[in-house]
């Protein structure tokens, strides 16, 4: 089964392909050998699928198809082709018509069952309604489920929706006629939908500008709407350093390591130095917040910078690593000097993936890059409560379970980022998993994915205040 385009993440399979072809067409690469890794590139995506290239298809562009069972599979909207977007939104409007009583049930019933869209490979696309939740679930309908008759079916099908708990009559259309002027009903909703996104997001833009305007001339640092600001932002002058770094070997135990000062902890593949810097006071919960680990992903800075200038208050052992991948930011590229990728190198549930030019790949073998081995030195010294690592660009944190899962919801309610699974891709080896393993105190590690830079206004000071925050309120007040 062949479904164009492709989810995001097989974006980056096309790329593979893409270069595979151009090397064969230098001259670079023999025509057996390009069939060979065309044939090794493959996806797993989160309903256990394997996507492969489809060679029969794929022409300048790669062509996918997903390895196992043929039947129509329920998918949500972020693992389809873009075109399903607004059935997505125009299902949330219909929901929300629902929820504040503008139209009834049956209506609502209705209105989602005729949405639908038929792809350029002929399949038609409806909603799931067994399994859509905030955001809809999709399904193909077999050929002949939406047959030109005039026959309506009265049987009464019980749906088992938290959001439309009822018992409905199923209605088809009586013919192709009525579905393509429900099609365009539904088309002109949600145009109408997007324009009124498109002029919240004008009107919010501007506000903002104003906002950011003003903070310029009165130096105060404002928060994204939504968000709430707990600790106050008054910075505090440092003084540049100067000479050489002090290395993190010259200090025997984590309590002799100095504060407010940069120390060296490793070397990069192109040797430059990995640094952290110490803040606060001894014996309080020990944190670790890293800036950047993928190099294109640069928006973490912002944060650090301000974690390194702003007034403590609160007891708390704060290490600050702004750049864990000084390389892949000085070539703008997601790997380090070796290409790989190191939020897959470490060593806990280590597994190899890809290749070499992957964009996941995980290295040879696990701890194989000397930043991956900086990391994991300074995470048995510090031996961290709680650490952050801040990402791009899929803009949420992903929900948890426990004391780790009020952590995440509370950080995420604080910075005003949505709790969504983060999803497609191969997620062994990453720092996340290491860094719970490493503190023996049942540590607490949270990824937080902001959007494309640049930063909301106020979005990296809201961060920063979050950290302060999940300290005071989960490791100080317990």
């Amino acid at each position: 089964m062949v479904l164009t385009p492709p989810q995001p993440e097989l974006a980056h399979l096309d790329e593979h392909y893409q270069r595979i072809c151009a090397a064969f067409d230098r001259g670079e690469l023999t025509a057996v050998d390009a069939r060979a890794q065309v044939a090794e590139l493959r996806h797993l995506d989160e309903y256990g699928r394997v996507w492969t290239i489809d060679p029969k298809r794929s022409g300048k562009r790669a062509a996918f198809r997903h390895d196992g069972s043929d039947e129509p599979a329920a998918l949500a909207p972020t693992t389809l082709n873009p075109e399903l977007a607004p059935l997505d939104m125009q299902y949330q409007f219909i929901c929300a018509e629902f929820d504040r009583g503008a139209i009834t049930a049956g209506e609502a019933r209705g209105l989602v069952k005729a949405l639908r869209h038929v792809d350029a490979e002929g399949r038609t696309w409806t909603i799931d309604t067994e399994k859509s939740g905030k955001h809809a679930a999709f399904k193909m309908d077999e050929p002949d489920d939406f047959a030109d008759t005039a026959e309506v079916s009265e049987e009464l099908e019980v749906v088992d929706d938290s959001r439309m708990n009822y018992t409905a009559p199923l209605r088809r259309p009586v013919s192709k006629e009525q579905s393509q002027r429900t099609l365009k009903v539904a088309l002109v909703l949600g145009l109408a939908i997007i324009l009124l996104f498109a002029g919240m997001r004008y009107v919010i833009g501007a506000t903002w500008g104003s906002v950011s305007s003003d903070s310029a001339n009165t130096n105060e640092i404002f928060i994204p709407e939504g968000a709430v600001q707990t600790v106050p932002f008054e910075t505090v002058v440092t003084t540049p350093q100067s000479g050489p770094l002090t290395k993190i070997e010259a200090y025997g135990t984590r309590d002799e390591v100095p504060f407010n000062v940069d120390i060296e902890f490793g070397r990069s593949v192109m040797n430059e130095p990995l640094i952290v810097h110490r803040r606060g006071t001894v014996g309080a919960p020990r944190v670790v917040v890293v800036g950047t680990i993928h190099g294109d992903e640069p928006a973490g800075l912002e944060v650090t910078a301000i974690l390194r200038t702003i007034r403590i208050e609160d007891p708390i052992d704060l290490w600050i690593v702004d750049n864990l991948n000084p390389d892949g930011s000085k070539a703008e590229t997601r790997q380090n000097a070796n290409q790989v990728d190191l939020n897959r190198n470490f060593a806990r549930r280590w597994e190899p993936v890809g290749k070499l030019g992957y964009w996941q790949y995980s290295g040879p073998s696990a701890a194989s890059e000397p930043e991956t081995k900086a990391m994991s030195r300074l995470g048995e010294l510090i031996n961290p409560q709680f650490t952050v690592w801040y990402h791009q660009d899929y803009f949420r944190i992903t929900p948890g379970s426990g004391r780790e899962g009020n952590i995440r919801e509370r950080y995420a309610n604080l910075v005003n980022l949505p709790l969504l699974t983060i999803t497609g891709g191969s997620y062994s080896g990453t720092a996340n998993i290491w860094a719970r393993s490493v503190d023996t105190d049942d540590g607490v590690s949270l990824t937080v994915e902001f959007g494309p830079s640049p930063l909301r206004p106020g979005e990296a000071a809201a961060n920063a205040s979050a950290v302060f925050t999940i300290v005071r309120e989960f490791y100080l007040n317990q």
